[in-house]
């Protein structure tokens, strides 16, 4: 592969990862905001 490729398949991937911690931060942050309400309303 070139250098170019390499560079291109790194940014890539940096994007895929950030993209899955940025949506998994949010699932679970959504998950103990509901639960956090549940609690509040009982």
């Amino acid at each position: 592969m070139t250098p170019l490729s390499w560079i291109y398949m790194g940014i890539v991937w940096t994007i895929i990862l950030t993209l899955n911690v940025f949506c998994f931060y949010h699932i679970f942050k959504k998950k103990k905001d509901v639960s956090d309400d549940t609690d509040a309303q009982e």
